[in-house]
């Protein structure tokens, strides 16, 4: 007997038996199955089905399994409904999925998990780091452009109007020592959308994110992007600071316990160090510092200091030499 025999749905039971035709449900057959669901909200037996659908193992890939999961099972993100409201006032409550729940409910964590359109805020608060980043409120666009163009590299990478400088310095020395690491972060889901991976704690973590992107009056791009900051430009940079947007109402990025904790709003992810690094490629890291000591960051390997910068030097060289990625952070005028 499978383990499907045992669905009560006639649709849901039929809809997993032709997905499994080919021995696993792939992406489009998971949202269809959903989409079904949802009509007219989720009634007892539907909610038992997806609860048995979600668990079983027979899933295209780590990200198709993990989306349905957090669905069905519950996440911290589904606590809200921030669809890109530019006010506290429009974000809503959602809950998880249950026995019970309305169509819009179900709608609405199908958008989240599945079709990226439970969009963060489109505000900054600035960034003193920067003469650029500035306190704004912004529209939405929709991109048109390719996610890469000639592969990935460190000058993809461009800051916009937000004071994230931490996850783009991350990006783009990920970027420029490892690009495969890069390639690896997006999922095509083939419908204008994107699932993009990332690490907690060592284990990676999903979010949906789809081609809507803030813009400026001008109609360029307000966040990081392309040299252009055009839509029709690359758009991996922008994709993956809106996907980590996205990822802090999952846990919190900064794991600083700020006021922005689950907050899903572009100012939430402003001001950090270097744990961008472990969570966007999984990589263990070091601070060596001649000027700060004290790092507020619970995710580095060590912290070294010493008021004389020749004491790390070779260290740091021996260490960019054999393609450990490269992170700064000044805290004064540079120079050289």
């Amino acid at each position: 007997m499978a383990w499907f025999d045992s669905l009560i749905n006639p649709a849901l039971k039929s809809g997993v038996v032709a997905a499994l035709a080919d021995g696993s449900v792939s992406y489009g057959e998971m949202l269809g199955l959903l989409n079904g669901a949802a009509v007219g909200g989720v009634d007892a037996a539907e909610w038992s089905d997806l609860q048995a659908i979600g668990s079983q193992g027979s899933f295209a890939s780590g990200y198709v399994r993990a989306i349905p999961y957090s669905l069905g099972y519950g996440n911290p993100a589904n606590a809200k409904w921030w669809g890109g409201s530019k006010t506290f006032s429009g974000v809503s409550a959602l809950g998880n999925l249950q026995s019970g729940s309305a169509e819009t409910t179900v709608s609405r964590l199908i958008g989240k998990w599945f079709l990226g359109t439970d969009l963060p805020m489109p505000i900054a608060g600035g960034d003193t780091a920067t003469g650029q980043a500035a306190s704004a409120t912004y529209n939405y666009g929709v991109a048109t452009g390719a996610l890469t163009v000639g592969g990935v590299a460190a000058s993809d990478v461009n800051q916009g109007q937000l004071g994230d400088c931490y996850l783009l310095a991350a990006l783009g020395a990920i970027a420029n020592s490892q690009p495969s690491v890069i390639n690896n972060l997006f999922t095509a889901n083939g419908n204008g959308t994107y699932g993009v991976t990332f690490y907690k704690a060592g284990s990676p973590v999903y979010t949906t994110v789809n081609l809507s992107l803030p813009v400026k009056s001008n109609g360029g791009l307000a966040f990081a992007g392309n040299a252009s900051y055009s839509l029709s430009g690359e758009l991996w940079v922008s994709l993956a600071e809106k996907a980590y947007t996205q990822l802090n109402t999952q846990f919190d990025v900064d794991n600083a316990g700020s006021q922005w904790t689950g907050e899903n709003s572009y100012q939430a992810i402003e001001d950090g160090f270097a744990q961008a690094i472990k969570q966007v490629a999984n990589l263990n890291y070091r601070y060596y510092s001649s000027y700060y000591q004290g790092i507020p960051d619970a995710y580095d390997s060590g912290e070294f200091y010493s008021s004389n910068p020749q004491t790390y030097k070779q260290t740091l060289i021996a260490a960019l030499n054999a393609g450990a990625v490269g992170w700064l952070g000044s805290w004064g005028t540079t120079y050289g």
